[in-house]
């Protein structure tokens, strides 16, 4: 196919790329998940996680299901749940050693627990253990020495504390938190951000998640990004963010997702968003540790099924056969369809929720949606809600073109949201908006197969929900940017699922004319490079 297109606007975009799975790296070798009884016990054991294409050492709350992708053939899963802090600390030690880690001879000594979730990026990274003062006593002095472990960093200003540890040979180094952190951040070389708010249920993940990614880490305080401090602390623009925050905490305005679009598009200072972002949240924190390691499995497993699960209603036809020709025919998926037309069709409770547990890896869900549920009608009943889902469901990346099922204030619980309980019961991703969407035809206000087809041609899921974004605030230039953008992904930025090649187009520019020659046939043409015409002023 061949053609030709002449353009004369300032900014369009093409996407026209070939994908091959991505199978240059060896599949994962070894998972060891280490079980651990609560919050603090995780955060204790951070500084044992270690994460590559071979090896996966990671927590996991007691009481999540493990709901992963494959699983390696060397699988250990550690129980840890029945140790106290002191003989955890202990055990973690004889640990290190059988994993061959090089500990060296320093340790963390801690003020008070409360101060872990800000050393505890920096222990990850230098593999220190963080050791609590409160656990201190003969028998940990003896086994601090015994594992060579003999500079103590300290992040108190007890004197007399400091000198009973230097008469027993240990040297102190004394340095605040905030300090430490600053050193872990200077450490990571990368424009990439981790950012939790402090006092947030959620933010004890948020130490392993930038350590084993080697990402910054920033935590905010109660002002969120309203405050004052907010646009230093994300100066440089990060190029791609992780926000890890609960549903509580995301229901507040000043932790919105929205406000974070905000600060993001201002600081970028063109009207757009110009860094990928992800969500990580789950309905309480056992589900929470489950999705983080669940994520990691999913970077560093290649391998997925090439099937997808498509459940649409009648209005969305055109644009949900669409994708699935799209799906089938260029890529090679195996597709099954739920749909409704009229007064006939198989969406189903029953189906649906069938379906969900089998190995499809894309789905695609078009119906009327809340935040609690969806719907073939604008006033129900539900066909999916969040309190139907009670058995877990496959590993899979969820595209949604339904209304408001990520408006997190106007959720009645956290276990009331269905996006959330799909990422609680298995979910890598799920994708989908904050606000009403509209479609018509073979077009919507939610751009799913250009989505599903970016993520299919190489782009990372972070960038394509980025286009996303951007595409509607460039529709509409009068209104303020950040409330055009109201696409969320609840995932990882980086996930992706091909690797990109080449491009299938070329591209010659005459003066004031752009002339683009397509190699192949394809249902999206989405084109971005400058205009050869300056733009009026």
């Amino acid at each position: 196919m061949k053609v030709t297109i002449i353009l004369l606007s300032l900014l369009i975009t093409l996407i026209l790329l070939t994908s091959i799975p991505l199978m240059n790296s060896p599949p994962l070798q070894k998972l060891i998940v280490l079980l651990v009884r609560d919050k603090t016990a995780y955060i204790l054991s951070t500084w044992l996680a270690s994460a590559n294409r071979q090896f996966l050492v990671i927590p996991l709350i007691k009481g999540a299901n493990l709901v992963t992708p494959e699983i390696p053939e060397q699988y250990r899963i550690l129980d840890l749940t029945g140790y106290e802090h002191k003989q955890l600390i202990i055990k973690m030690l004889r640990l290190a050693l059988e994993l061959d880690y090089r500990v060296g001879t320093s340790a963390i000594l801690i003020e008070s627990i409360n101060e872990m979730i800000l050393v505890a990026p920096f222990a990850c990274l230098a593999k220190i253990p963080i050791i609590p003062r409160d656990v201190i006593d003969d028998e940990i002095r003896g086994i601090l020495k015994q594992f060579g472990l003999h500079h103590m960093i300290y992040t108190g200003k007890d004197e007399d504390f400091m000198e009973s540890l230097k008469k027993d040979g240990f040297i102190i180094e004394t340095k605040s938190t905030i300090e430490i952190l600053k050193e872990y951040n200077s450490r990571v070389h990368t424009d990439k951000l981790v950012i939790s708010p402090l006092i947030d249920e959620f933010s004890f993940t948020s130490p392993l998640y930038a350590a084993l990614k080697k990402w910054k880490l920033v935590l905010i305080d109660h002002e969120g990004f309203t405050g004052k401090g907010i646009s230093s602390q994300l100066t440089p623009l990060p190029s791609t963010l992780v926000y890890v925050a609960s549903p509580t905490t995301l229901s507040k305005d000043v932790f919105s997702v929205k406000e974070l679009y905000r600060v993001l598009i201002e600081l970028g200072g063109n009207r757009y968003l110009s860094t990928k972002v992800g969500l990580i949240s789950a309905i309480d924190e056992c589900k929470l540790s489950a999705y983080v390691l669940r994520l990691f499995l999913r970077l560093y497993t290649i391998e997925h099924d090439q099937r997808a699960l498509l459940v649409f209603m009648e209005n969305s036809m055109p644009l949900s056969i669409k994708i699935k020709e799209m799906l089938s025919s260029m890529y090679g998926y195996t597709c099954t369809v739920l749909y409704s037309e009229g007064g006939s069709g198989n969406i189903t409770t029953r189906n649906i929720l069938k379906l969900l547990r089998e190995d499809y890896f894309i789905i695609y869900l078009n119906l009327h949606g809340n935040p609690v549920g969806m719907a073939l009608d604008p006033q129900g009943p539900y066909v999916i809600s969040a309190y139907a889902i009670e058995r877990p469901i496959y590993p899979s990346i969820i595209i949604t073109l339904s209304c408001e099922t990520l408006n997190f204030g106007s959720l009645p619980s956290a276990k009331s949201s269905l996006a959330l309980k799909f990422i609680s019961m298995g979910a890598i991703a799920y994708v989908g908006a904050a606000k009403i969407e509209l479609v018509s035809g073979e077009v919507s206000t939610g751009y799913p197969e250009l989505i599903i087809k970016m993520l299919l041609d190489g782009f990372t899921l972070g960038e394509a929900v980025r286009v996303v974004n951007n595409i509607r605030i460039g529709e509409m230039k009068q209104i303020e940017p950040w409330r055009r953008a109201y696409t969320i992904l609840i995932g990882d930025p980086d996930l992706k699922i091909a690797r990109r090649v080449g491009n299938d187009y070329t591209l010659r520019v005459r003066g004031k004319t752009i002339m683009i020659e397509v190699l192949r046939e394809t249902p999206i043409l989405f084109i971005k490079f400058p205009s050869p015409i300056p733009p009026k002023r």
